[in-house]
């Protein structure tokens, strides 16, 4: 259109019509002029479109960026995550592992005291335990101001049993008597193998009295025991000796003097009996040894 217009002003110039060319060229100018504003409107749309297109691409780029940074961070929180049940799991694993260990070292630590304070052979307290817990048992009763007492008991002709019947039986009779012995104790009493055959009890708040009784009682249980299981008939019988700490002291190594002594004289007096510690008679009795021994070297040196 614009073409049109320029077209018909030259033509209408040429002619010589100023009117018309005027006319014309007005036309031509106003369509010229849509024209460029057209031209201008496009490109000022094309501009705001393409503005757009960059700016929704940016934002695509940001949401693709975004997108990115949440995967990464989920990523990241899965890695932790797992990074997080490893840890608790090998804390798991350590505090299990530690309490094992703990256990069986404890285990240990009781087996091994177990072994160092007991007879292998019957379960009751070996001669050192014993003495450590007798000791303090007449510590608790002097400060207590109670008494204690002893017995003391020897297997009678063990030897013979054992070289008649083997060890093996000797063995069991030893587990038997302990066994048997253990009914007369109570739960604050003390009882040991001192060794081989021996035993000893410590009652806590006993008197001389009451511990003859109970002596006497277990001496009856012994000889109640029932061989026939192993295969061969035999008696067992025990000699006892008893004191307590009003005769002899609050000191372990009398009373075990005192009682071993009545456990000996049970022994020449026959055996399978209790004898009990009588501090007159037992004066009396050192006496008459001390008059006798002249005499027995004077025989002595006769018959020499």
């Amino acid at each position: 259109m614009v073409v049109a217009y320029r077209v018909l002003y030259e033509i209408a110039n040429l002619r010589g019509e100023p009117a018309v060319a005027l006319e014309q060229y007005k036309k031509y100018a106003e369509a010229d002029k849509a024209y460029l504003n057209e031209i201008k409107t496009r490109e000022l749309a094309y501009q705001l479109v393409r503005q757009q297109i960059v700016q929704k691409t940016q934002q695509i780029d940001l949401l693709d960026q975004e997108n990115q940074v949440l995967q990464l961070q989920r990523k990241v929180d899965q890695q932790s995550a797992q990074n997080t049940r490893l840890i608790v799991i090998l804390l798991i694993l350590l505090i299990a592992s530690i309490g094992y260990w703990a256990f069986k070292i404890k285990r240990v630590q009781l087996s091994l005291k177990k072994m160092a304070e007991t007879d292998a052979l019957t379960g009751i307290c070996n001669r050192h335990h014993f003495t450590i817990r007798a000791e303090r048992a007449l510590a608790e009763c002097a400060r207590n101001g109670e008494q204690a007492s002893l017995i003391m008991f020897d297997l009678d002709h063990f030897k013979n049993i054992n070289d008649r019947f083997g060890h093996g039986v000797g063995d069991w009779a030893l587990k038997e008597v302990a066994e048997a012995s253990k009914g007369f104790c109570r739960r604050i009493d003390v009882l040991g193998r001192l060794g081989g055959e021996e035993f000893a009890i410590l009652m806590y708040g006993c008197d001389l009295r009451a511990a003859s009784r109970v002596a006497e009682d277990c001496r009856v249980r012994l000889a109640q025991i029932e061989t026939r299981e192993t295969g061969h008939v035999f008696a067992i019988t025990g000699s006892f000796g008893v004191t307590s700490s009003q005769h002899s002291g609050y000191s372990l190594a009398k009373l075990l003097s005192h009682a071993d002594k009545q456990l000996y004289r049970a022994k020449h007096n026959g055996r399978n009996r209790v004898c009990v510690y009588d501090a007159e008679q037992e004066n009396v009795r050192a006496a008459s040894n001390v008059l006798e021994m002249p005499q027995r070297d004077r025989t002595e040196h006769l018959g020499a």
